[in-house]
């Protein structure tokens, strides 16, 4: 589980197999990861979009009472919700003033994709691909 600390608030984020299963958020994980033709421009608007809906879709699970929707225009509230709470932990972090260093929304990607990876169907997913992608690169 990925923890993240907020206006004195702890956030815990675990992707469950419904939210996955509803989103297209795996396919836009590995586009973000394999387009070599769009622009850099374009891949950073991607990713900033996906932290806010990784994050959103992973606090289903424990804080689906501040963040859940039903509804498009619910889930756009809830987004609109995530991405003041991003703009807040990187205000909070900006500095590393807490003997920690500087968190930014980048760090906050990483960690909910290795949050993601850590899947358990889809670390087995991965590891299949893996090896198969192994096996032909020695064909």
């Amino acid at each position: 589980m990925f923890v993240f600390k907020v206006n004195d608030t702890e956030y815990k984020v675990r992707f469950g197999y419904g939210v996955l299963c509803k989103t297209d958020l795996i396919d836009r994980m590995v586009e973000v990861y394999g387009s070599e033709t769009k622009s850099g421009a374009h891949q950073i608007r991607e990713m900033i979009s996906l932290t806010a809906e990784l994050l959103l879709a992973g606090l289903q699970k424990y804080h689906k009472e501040e963040f859940g929707y039903i509804t498009e225009s619910e889930k756009d509230s809830a987004l609109d919700k995530v991405f003041s709470l991003i703009d807040d932990y990187e205000d909070e972090n900006a500095d590393g003033s807490d003997g920690e260093e500087k968190k930014d929304a980048l760090q906050l990607f990483v960690g909910l994709q290795e949050e993601l990876q850590k899947n358990g169907f889809l670390s087995g997913v991965q590891r299949v691909t893996e090896k198969r992608r192994q096996t032909e690169e020695k064909q």
